[in-house]
């Protein structure tokens, strides 16, 4: 094969700043087995590599993501390509919660000994950046594909964007879009009619699940600390007033309404 005009190739990236459902996705999508499928969080390329040299001090070892992110990058620099990139966007406090009960180790905690949850709430509110879902839009979606807000036509009612910008297919959703509405649109977009989505890597079900409760009940007594996270740019592009309302009341009520 010549090495200047290298074969064609499709893959599907489910590219997204994780715990928004992605897991569910790429689960779903991997079982099919007709397209090469790849989980990413990160394909900006220094922000890439800082996260691998910091797995390799505190974990000794690349998870999925990043190794998927890699190859991505890779891939993508065949011309030839033809990328489909998938984007889920959820309650971003809920996503922050329920990424720093994934991560809780970055944080030095032992998972099996955890301290009393106002102390852990203490350390969530200092360490984890409140904007944390817009830097990465900013980033992962502006700076690596060249997509503003504008360039992103998001319909808030539906709660999905499709569209094309240079040669790539993106499908942008809510994590709040029912499990019956996503699979159909994906069924569509991907023309495969046995697409089915079953829940996967969701923090509830995890051994922290106990203290995970007591967690948000406590940050929801202190709502007013990050209650600004309903109000960035980014969040009002996805969501309508009605859902804004709901996640706000939905915290100061001691409930989340977002996926696990």
């Amino acid at each position: 094969m010549n090495p200047k005009n290298p074969a064609p190739c499709e893959i599907i990236a489910i590219h997204t700043p994780g715990k928004v459902g992605s897991s569910t996705l790429h689960e779903a999508l991997k079982a099919r087995n007709r397209w090469p499928c790849y989980h990413t969080h990160f394909l900006d390329p220094e922000k890439l590599e800082a996260v691998a040299n910091k797995l390799k001090i505190h974990t000794k070892t690349l998870n999925g993501h990043v190794a998927d992110s890699a190859e991505v990058l890779r891939k993508m620099s065949n011309p030839r390509c033809k990328l489909k990139v998938i984007t889920v966007v959820r309650d971003p406090l809920a996503r922050n919660v329920s990424s720093f009960f994934e991560n809780l180790e970055l944080y030095g905690f032992n998972p099996d000994q955890l301290p009393n949850v106002r102390d852990m709430v203490a350390i969530f509110l200092s360490k984890v950046p409140l904007f944390t879902m817009d830097k990465w839009l900013d980033r992962e979606i502006g700076g690596v594909f060249g997509l503003n807000r504008q360039c992103v036509p998001f319909c808030r009612n539906a709660g999905i964007a499709l569209f094309q910008k240079n040669g790539i297919e993106f499908l942008f959703l809510k994590a709040e879009v029912s499990d019956w509405q996503k699979e159909a649109i994906l069924q569509s977009w991907l023309g495969d009619i046995d697409i089915k989505l079953k829940r996967a890597n969701i923090t509830a079900n995890k051994s922290v699940a106990p203290i995970y409760e007591e967690f948000k009940s406590e940050l929801a007594s202190q709502f007013s600390a990050v209650e600004a996270i309903y109000q960035s740019n980014w969040f009002r592009h996805f969501y309508t007033k009605e859902e804004t309302g709901k996640f706000i009341n939905g915290w100061k009520s001691k409930g989340t309404s977002g996926l696990p």
